[in-house]
């Protein structure tokens, strides 16, 4: 892509310079309107074609002049995770935690009449896969089904006026499927916070399970409920450092190349290629990265994958089969550059 872009405007400059000369050396004016603006761009994509012919020459040289230098991709890929960790920026980790409890206890005190339990964190902080680079805050609000007398979509409704109205031009307020979303700058940086509510169904202090409101997709539509298990939720992850690893490094494979596959999907993917009935995990982290990403372009492209928390739940549901296939290429694309070259596992990550 460099070589096409060099090349494309090396040209052009070039053809109108000489444009200008061709027309100097005839004695005429060179303006817009005797200027030969075809030409150039005809011309100017013979050389973007021709740069990049040469630019992915050249790449490939690199690449196997890298293949011939040591490397040791366990090494790189534990460095990228070090990075990754929240750990690993403390004055990130001090706010994402600071404004988690600031935000429950403003919750709490809010809505506690009506709530089970005191506001509890959710996602990525709680199964500790949280990214440095990427990471947001989830919050969740089970409410008592004797103490809350309102149905859940009106729960939904009042606690989506209520974050409105504390935040009316202080941050973004939006409804999500399932969530109120909350974009907000927080001492130097903007956080994404996803304020969920919830009502038990039968005692939420023992089982975790809640109804949640679901938020129609188009006007004219009804809302519904879904059916969670918090507990579950919590604990998809696995209690297996060499797992959470695996799902930290695909997540960051996923947005970094853009193939839009949500984190759930990615953590309950990576659970299964992991179980005792599919494969062993190993001590390599790159032989578990590859293992996962193998799992999940042979399973992206079912038609249905169980949600851990709702039997119910396709998570599959919102991936097109364009979009599955797209991330089946890309995937089995990057795994045999991986295995050809050890080396470009750097590449999928920049």
């Amino acid at each position: 892509m460099n070589g096409a872009g060099i090349g494309i405007i090396s040209v052009s400059v070039i053809d109108i310079l000489l444009q200008y000369l061709e027309h100097r050396d005839a004695n005429l004016p060179f303006t817009w309107e005797s200027f030969n603006g075809r030409r150039t761009a005809e011309r100017g994509a013979l050389g973007g074609i021709a740069g990049g012919f040469l630019g992915y020459g050249f790449y490939n040289h690199k690449i196997a002049q890298e293949a011939k230098l040591p490397f040791d991709p366990d090494a790189y890929l534990s460095e990228l995770l070090k990075t990754e960790q929240l750990s690993s920026d403390p004055k990130l980790s001090k706010k994402m935690n600071s404004l988690s409890r600031q935000m429950k206890m403003w919750l709490w005190n809010e809505f506690k009449t009506e709530l089970v339990k005191f506001p509890e964190g959710t996602g990525s902080l709680v199964k500790k896969l949280a990214l440095a680079s990427w990471s947001d805050i989830d919050l969740l609000l089970p409410f008592s089904k004797k103490k809350s007398r309102t149905s859940i979509e009106e729960t939904y409704k009042n606690v989506y006026k209520v974050v409105t109205d504390k935040f009316a031009g202080k941050a973004k307020v939006s409804r999500n499927t399932r969530s109120i979303r909350l974009l907000l700058s927080y001492d130097g940086d903007d956080f994404d916070i996803d304020i969920v509510p919830g009502k038990e169904i039968n005692d939420y202090r023992k089982d975790g399970k809640l109804n949640l409101y679901v938020n129609p997709r188009w006007p004219w539509q009804n809302g519904g409920r879904f059916k969670t298990d918090a507990n579950t939720q919590k604990s998809i992850s696995s209690n297996d450092p060499n797992v959470r690893a695996t799902i930290m490094l695909l997540k960051l494979y996923n947005n970094i190349n853009g193939l839009d596959i949500s984190p759930l999907v990615i953590e309950t993917h990576t659970v299964n290629a992991f179980s005792r009935r599919k494969y062993a995990i190993q001590n390599s982290i790159t032989e578990n990265l590859l293992i996962a990403m193998e799992h999940l372009s042979d399973k992206i492209t079912n038609l249905k994958l169980e949600d851990p928390a709702n039997s119910n739940n396709n998570l599959h549901r919102k991936i097109t089969s364009q979009s599955a296939e797209k991330i089946v290429v890309q995937l089995r694309k990057d795994i045999y550059r991986i295995e050809s070259n050890p080396q470009y596992i750097k590449e999928i990550f920049l």
